[in-house]
């Protein structure tokens, strides 16, 4: 029986694991992409002009109650950056 020898990412080095080749359909990986120039620009025009329904301002009325839910610190979510522009355009 042959194995593929996979290097899973394990904190800041690499876990060495072996799996049987026949139970192997795919093995995905990243590829490195150029960030974004203004993330807090992208992610306003992310809400006022969002790809397949209103934008956030549309969608809310001055007198509505709103709920704003958050990851917690286990979840790898950059809220401290999403926050700040949904919470100005909810202002």
């Amino acid at each position: 029986m042959m194995d593929t020898e996979i290097m899973l990412p394990y904190g800041d080095s690499f876990l060495k694991t072996r799996i049987p080749t026949k139970n192997i359909t795919s093995i995905l990986s990243t590829k490195d992409i150029k960030g974004l120039g203004d993330e807090k620009e992208a992610i306003t025009n992310s809400l006022r002009f969002p790809i397949g329904c209103p934008p956030l301002c549309d969608c809310i009325s001055k007198n509505d109650k709103v709920m704003v839910i958050v990851t917690d610190n286990t979840r790898p979510c950059p809220d401290d950056r999403l926050l700040p522009p949904i919470l100005t355009e909810l202002d």
